[in-house]
């Protein structure tokens, strides 16, 4: 079956799945979002790198987190810390690890996690494998 084509907002021109949702038009930069914390920078940067390894997608900036989206939004940074990123991706199937928050169990098998990025050494196979499945997510491949 075809992909459905996305619905693109006339006012700010971000994309979504359904027409006329609900969302801020208000589209931020990243200096704008990392000030304060520029320290973090190149580790969000290597975060990005990491997540294009999978596939296109964009980078959405508003006033209160950043989003990887590729046709919906699969992962980003929900907030800054002085020492870490808090970094977010949305899985199908529930996962018990140390480094993982739950955050919302959205219903059936969606489920929300975060986890912290200190430093590159968090760039990790663990957390590859949760963006691939991520990433799946967001092109609407997994149910």
């Amino acid at each position: 079956m075809p992909e459905r084509p996305l619905w693109t907002c006339p006012a700010c021109g971000r994309r979504f799945v359904t027409a006329n949702s609900w969302h801020s038009c208000h589209v931020g930069d990243l200096d704008e979002f990392f000030a304060g914390h520029e320290h973090l920078r190149p580790l969000f940067d290597a975060y990005v790198a990491l997540a294009r390894e999978l596939g296109e997608f964009d980078v959405e900036v508003v006033r209160t987190r950043i989003s990887f989206v590729a046709r919906v939004r699969f992962a980003g940074v929900v907030r800054l810390r002085r020492d870490a990123i808090v970094a977010s991706f949305w899985l199908k199937r529930e996962v018990h690890h140390q480094r993982l928050r739950r955050v919302d169990h959205v219903g059936g098998s969606d489920w929300v996690y975060e986890t912290l990025l200190r430093d590159e050494s968090d760039l990790d196979d663990d957390l590859s494998t949760w963006l691939a499945e991520a990433y799946a997510v967001g092109r609407q491949e997994s149910t």
